[in-house]
């Protein structure tokens, strides 16, 4: 499957969803990168076993 495809899928499902499988057992392993204006975070699927990465853009901050 091509990675646009795979890239619709997944922020389609909101994140939740595996985008080869489809399935909701994911897990965000290791610790997360951050750079200017940007945060990732390696996912792995525990049943199909593929990784990616989610990409967090900077885009506003939340106070108490």
């Amino acid at each position: 499957m091509k990675k646009e495809t795979l890239r619709k899928k997944y922020l389609k499902s909101r994140g939740v969803k595996c985008p080869y499988c489809g399935s909701r057992d994911i897990v965000g392993i290791g610790s997360w990168e951050a750079d200017v204006g940007y945060v990732t975070h390696k996912i792995h699927c525990i049943e199909c076993k593929n990784e990616w990465e989610d990409l967090y853009r900077f885009s506003d901050i939340l106070f108490p």
